[in-house]
């Protein structure tokens, strides 16, 4: 699960960014294809709310008999040494003839436009980023959730909670980062659960990150703006205007990386470099923050397999981890 960090230093409402790295609204899929329907044909995945339905998850007694419809149809793409299972595309809101010639083609099936409508029927479960209120709610036929409820008010609030607070088990769920979830012919598995994609190792947006942070550090937040914005106007959904940037500070670098490289392990580095541990730790984890050691959490531990394969893992070291008896410097 994410920390509340990386969820509130998003802004969906211009930022496309949110629902490229967050799946926040589920359903289920169908697979009209007529030689492949282990899952069932369209008609047999759609879900009617029932009152035992509208009772646990709080729906409003209007929807009961309506219909959850699938957003996703997939097909199998047989050959190689497994079948493949991909999208074949996603059914537009409103339609529920279940003609797969309406299908619509998306680049990728994992990104839901933000926000979902309150009157979508193709989803279950919907996390909303902005706090709905009850009267909202009752205005869909699916269970909404306010991401804020997932977290807890205690000193340790960036923390998710571990127990039921509404009824449900609600508390289970999580936006699920999505960024390497690949959905294309050749990148899925027999299961369906293993992704053979690329990794990415670098991106060109992370040049612009590097330029940004070299000239804030230079004391030239005016040309550090000029790397930052085309990220941003690239992230801004249609319609929306880009948010102006002000004075570009240490603090703007280190949320514009959250937002765009958010899952891409890049962050503890970034931290380091700019010996800024401490401060964002007191700021967005005070757990971290309270066992935080700067004369050893500045460094990497070193593998306890590989300094007993060697034979001088003393002097070796192990940067104070205290699998050796010193650093090794």
């Amino acid at each position: 699960a994410p920390s509340k960090y990386s969820i509130d230093v998003f802004d969906p409402s211009w930022d496309r960014r949110w629902e490229n790295t967050f799946m926040t609204a589920f359903g289920m899929f169908s697979m009209t294809d007529p030689d492949h329907q282990w899952v069932g044909p369209y008609a047999g995945t759609c879900v009617t709310i029932t009152p035992p339905i509208v009772k646990k998850y709080g729906i409003n007694s209007k929807f009961t008999g309506k219909k959850i419809y699938p957003y996703i149809d997939m097909k199998v793409v047989e050959g190689g040494a497994y079948n493949q299972y991909v999208p074949s595309g996603v059914w537009p809101k409103g339609e529920t003839s279940g003609n797969p010639d309406k299908l619509l083609q998306v680049k990728n099936a994992y990104v839901v436009d933000y926000p979902v409508a309150l009157d979508d029927n193709r989803f279950a479960i919907v996390m909303s980023k902005e706090t709905r209120t009850p009267e909202e709610k009752a205005q869909s036929q699916y269970f909404t959730l306010n991401i804020d409820d997932l977290y807890g008010s205690s000193e340790y609030s960036t923390e998710f909670k571990t127990e039921q607070f509404d009824g449900t088990n609600s508390y289970q769920l999580y936006p699920s980062l999505i960024k390497f979830n690949w959905c294309y012919n050749g990148s899925w598995g027999s299961g369906l659960n293993t992704k053979n994609g690329d990794m990415m190792i670098m991106r060109t947006a992370e040049i612009y990150l590097i330029a940004a942070e070299a000239c804030q550090q230079l004391n030239d937040p005016a040309a550090a703006a000029k790397y930052l914005e085309p990220l941003r106007i690239r992230a801004t959904r249609p319609g929306a205007t880009t948010p102006a940037l002000g004075t570009v500070t240490e603090d703007v670098i280190f949320d514009e990386y959250a937002r765009e490289m958010a899952g891409e392990l890049n962050r503890w580095a970034l931290l380091k470099r700019h010996h800024a541990f401490e401060d964002r730790l007191a700021k967005y984890n005070k757990r971290a923050a309270k066992f935080f050691n700067p004369e050893r959490h500045y460094l990497r531990p070193i593998s306890a397999d590989f300094l007993n394969q060697i034979d001088n893992k003393n002097q070796y070291g192990d940067n104070g981890y205290g699998t050796t008896p010193g650093k090794g410097f």
